[in-house]
C-alpha cells in the first residue's frame, strides 16, 4: 500500500518557511498554497498556541523572576516578545527592570517612550494601560 503522506512529501517537498513554488505562488509546508488556500482558523490557533508556549519558555529561561510577577505583566511581556522577539524585548532594559521590581506604572511610562511605541500605535497604549492598572 502506498504511503500517500511520504509520496506527497517526496513530490512536493517539506519546507518550514514560505517559498514561491515553480509558478511563483507563496507556499509552505508540503505544498500548501497560501494564495488560494491559506490556513484554517484551527491551524492558526494551533500555530499560535505553539508560539505562546515557545515564547513563554524563552521568557522563563531568560528572566528567573518571570513566574513571580503579576500574570497581567507576564501577558504584556509575552505580547511584546511575540511582536519583536526576545532580542527586541531585551532592548527595553529600563522597562524590564521596572517590571522585575513590580513598579508597573514606571514600566508603562518607559515602554511608551520608545520607537516601538510609535510603530505599533494602539498596541503600546493598550499594553501600558494593562501595566498601569495592575
Amino acid at each position: 500500500m502506498i504511503d500517500v503522506t511520504q509520496m506527497l512529501i517526496k513530490h512536493e517537498g517539506l519546507r518550514n518557511f514560505v517559498y514561491n513554488d515553480s509558478i511563483g505562488i507563496p507556499t509552505i509546508g508540503v505544498g500548501r498554497n497560501l494564495k488560494s488556500r491559506g490556513i484554517t482558523n484551527a491551524e492558526a490557533m494551533y500555530l499560535l498556541n505553539n508560539d505562546i508556549a515557545d515564547f513563554t519558555k524563552q521568557l522563563r529561561d531568560r528572566f528567573y523572576w518571570f513566574d513571580s510577577i503579576h500574570p497581567d505583566a507576564q501577558a504584556v511581556m509575552l505580547d511584546m516578545c511575540f511582536n519583536m522577539g526576545l532580542a527586541g524585548l531585551l532592548t527595553f532594559t529600563n522597562t524590564l527592570e521596572h517590571i522585575k521590581n513590580e513598579d508597573y506604572k514606571e514600566a508603562a511610562k518607559d515602554m511608551l517612550n520608545s520607537k516601538w511605541a510609535v510603530q505599533v500605535g494602539t498596541r503600546s497604549l493598550e499594553l501600558s494601560d494593562i501595566l498601569k492598572n495592575i
